[in-house]
């Protein structure tokens, strides 16, 4: 491995990456790009010196490191063996304050192992929970509190809900989770189930996406709308699809960042969806 690990200069800190088993990730650093650069914006918006980050998926750190310098505390969670070993040598290379676990997280504690997902994206490997060697626990029983929770964790974000049930009961976190239509299917989980458990805590629920250059909010009615009007192919005929972040915010926190009605977000969806087509269609006959 060590013949396929570079370190890029970032803006963020220098960040080595295996170049073979994340050749997605190291070609956007090639073009002197950064990796989730508005996820660490909208993160950051919500983040205090007082608080406790919590980055289940935390992969090689691009979003651990970058908020661990605002945090009080950042506790990073990566089940895959290779990788973490890459997480905790960025960790120290930029002298952040990061707790790293070698751990998976889910519904209860036992155990899993990794599967690979797509090959070249080392971050989509998904963690099987059953039998295996890497061990799985729930946030509720590793930790007290946290402030914010970010989950990138292919397919699982509803088992580690439900095991971090008693912290977002109890102090009402703010939560960024990833819906990935293929791995939320193959882990059973339908759209409504993440829905519901926000609904039910008294959540509310967001699209980040930039509208004029400025990172903002839009208000999601309904995850499956969202789902529905971004990859309606993926969503109709089980198509794989990119991915979206969705922000879940509980009711009554105020929001740092600009907030546009459902109807006005869906609107910039479904224009963006037409607009891709449209590109695709004349790359496809030009």
């Amino acid at each position: 491995m060590k013949d396929t690990v570079k370190t890029f200069a970032t803006p963020h800190g220098e960040l080595a990456i295996d170049t073979a088993r994340d050749a997605k990730m190291a070609a956007v650093f090639e073009r002197g790009e950064y990796h989730q650069k508005d996820t660490v914006e909208l993160l950051s918006a919500f983040l205090s010196p007082e608080s406790v980050f919590v980055d289940g998926g935390a992969h090689i750190g691009t979003i651990a490191i970058p908020l661990a310098r605002k945090a009080a505390n950042t506790v990073a969670y990566e089940a895959d063996a290779a990788t973490c070993a890459i997480l905790r040598q960025n960790v120290e290379r930029n002298n952040v304050s990061v707790t790293v676990r070698q751990k998976g997280i889910g519904a209860k504690p036992g155990h899993g192992e990794m599967a690979s997902v797509r090959e070249g994206n080392a971050g989509a490997h998904s963690l099987s929970v059953g039998e295996g060697g890497i061990e799985v626990v729930t946030l509720d029983g590793e930790l007290e509190k946290f402030d914010m929770l970010k989950l990138d964790v292919e397919g699982m974000e509803l088992a580690v809900l439900l095991g971090a049930a008693r912290i977002i009961g109890e102090t009402h976190p703010t939560v960024l989770f990833e819906v990935n239509l293929s791995q939320l299917r193959a882990h059973y989980t339908p759209l409504r189930a993440l829905d519901s458990f926000f609904r039910m805590r008294r959540y509310h629920l967001y699209l980040p996406f930039r509208l004029g250059g400025v990172l903002t909010l839009g208000v999601v009615p309904s995850i499956s709308l969202i789902a529905l009007l971004m990859y309606p192919g993926a969503y109709l005929f089980r198509r794989t699809s990119s991915v979206f972040d969705v922000l879940a915010v509980p009711g009554g926190k105020q929001l740092p960042l600009p907030v546009v009605s459902s109807w006005h977000m869906l609107a910039f969806v479904f224009g963006e969806n037409m607009r891709n087509k449209t590109r695709r269609i004349r790359k496809y006959f030009v």
